[in-house]
């Protein structure tokens, strides 16, 4: 019985320091979000999100899904253009400025981080090659060992082939059966019915 009284007391300290703290400092996602996107767009797509499943069930839910969507790109790019003009605002006053450090922190902020990838390939050796001539040279390595492998031929199929000793007439025959086939195959079009018929 004790631990019921307790686990309930429990209970409705948590759930009042939790709503408490939601009124006070506002309930938000631990989401990373680009830096340009505001509450208003975070709401909207809040609301998007419940409108999604029942967007199928009817038709003025999917229009106002639509409506919220196309309201969320157009207030994100809104929202990226003017964090973008008050990052060059502080980039023109920090060069004003001479201020090199809040220079170089803001260009950081709006172009990110570049790492080159270096180009790598391993040997057949198992080791790692770094030089783009050494990478160049085991692709080319790779492809010739992959497609320009010699198949083996047997000199048997030939001999199973049946002996004709008119080529012409062997080759003809074969040619006609595989037109009538390809003929069969077709789709009739009208325009060319009659001359298929004619030579039928």
């Amino acid at each position: 019985m004790e631990y019921g009284i307790w686990s309930n007391l429990w209970t409705g300290i948590k759930e009042a320091y939790t709503s408490s703290v939601e009124e006070v400092l506002g309930y938000r996602k631990n989401q990373k979000t680009a830096p340009w996107i505001s509450e208003e767009v975070l709401e909207l797509s809040d609301k998007r999100r419940l409108l999604k499943a029942t967007k199928a069930l009817n038709e003025e839910d999917r229009r106002k899904y639509n409506k919220i969507t196309r309201d969320i790109k157009n207030l994100s790019k809104q929202c990226k253009d003017k964090w973008i003009e008050e990052k060059c605002s502080t980039l023109e006053n920090s060069a004003k400025n001479q201020n090199i450090r809040l220079l170089y922190k803001t260009a950081k902020e709006i172009c990110g981080t570049f790492s080159a990838k270096l180009p790598t390939a391993t040997s057949k050796e198992g080791k790692t090659l770094d030089d783009n001539c050494q990478v160049k040279e085991r692709c080319k390595e790779h492809f010739n060992d992959l497609y320009n492998t010699q198949n083996p031929i047997e000199a048997t199929v030939l001999w199973d082939l049946p002996a004709n000793n008119n080529k012409q007439e062997y080759m003809e025959d074969f040619l006609t059966e595989e037109v009538e086939m390809a003929i069969k195959k077709l789709k009739p079009v009208r325009h060319l019915a009659p001359i298929i018929l004619q030579q039928k």
